[in-house]
């Protein structure tokens, strides 16, 4: 097999997971933003939702195990600062260390909502923590997925971003592989999305932009643009609806 043409399909599927995820977390954080009214009200009652389930499979002598823990939102929109101090383990090394669920929770406090599913013996763990904005009834959601205790991704959806220009189509056009982080940062100012994980000593970051962008009416409310970094260079980036 072609060592190029293998590394290029490699990360063709990293990027295509990472959307799959982020299109995942926009469709909470919008889910959220429509329920509002509703999900307030149960909150105020400061009731907490468990479930657990447990199954075994004969043939294969495993358990399966999973419990979901509804709590309440914010009461303080998570910041880019919190969200820099969760530290990702590498997911190639089996002795890297990431934060602990209870010390995401110091930072942040209890989550919105925990899914817990442990299969043969591996605990994996997703838990989010949304705020709602009153005024707009739009939200902010940060999420952390761990595996065995240990954080192995994070992300945060929903930033507020003034802008310095809106973001047109020849300005996406411009942005190259190669480009760093902090030269689209520059560029553009903070994304209203960032993801993060860490693999085999590699940073693996997307970023989204939703806010600003030159669209036409029809196109703005779903307009956005979507920069993968693999260790701190563009290696794939997507738009829609820019003109």
């Amino acid at each position: 097999m072609n060592p190029k043409k293998d590394q290029k399909n490699k990360i063709i599927m990293a990027v295509a997971a990472v959307i799959v995820a982020l299109v995942v977390i926009f469709g909470i954080v919008k889910l959220t933003g429509k329920n509002n009214n509703k999900s307030q009200s149960s909150n105020s009652t400061n009731k907490v939702v468990k479930k657990s389930t447990s199954n075994s499979n004969k043939s294969s002598n495993s358990k399966v195990k999973s419990s979901i823990t509804k709590g309440k939102f914010l009461k303080k929109e998570p910041t880019k600062s919190q969200f820099n101090k969760i530290k990702v383990a590498d997911t190639s090394e089996k002795n890297s260390k990431g934060s602990t669920l209870s010390e995401a929770e110091k930072l942040l406090g209890k989550p919105t909502n925990l899914t817990t599913n442990t299969i043969k013996g591996t605990t994996s763990s997703y838990a989010n923590w949304t705020y709602i904005r009153k005024q707009t009834s739009d939200s902010i959601s940060l999420s952390i997925s761990f595996t065995n205790q240990r954080a192995v991704s994070k992300a945060i959806v929903g930033f507020k971003v003034d802008r310095p220009k809106k973001i047109s189509l020849s300005d996406f056009n411009n942005i190259k592989n190669g480009t760093t982080y902090d030269e689209v940062i520059k560029e553009f100012g903070e994304p209203n999305g960032l993801t993060e994980s860490i693999s085999s000593k590699k940073t693996f970051k997307t970023a989204i932009f939703s806010s600003n962008l030159n669209t036409n009416p029809s196109d703005s409310k779903t307009a956005n643009v979507t920069f993968v970094f693999t260790a701190n260079k563009l290696t794939a980036k997507n738009q829609t609806g820019l003109k």
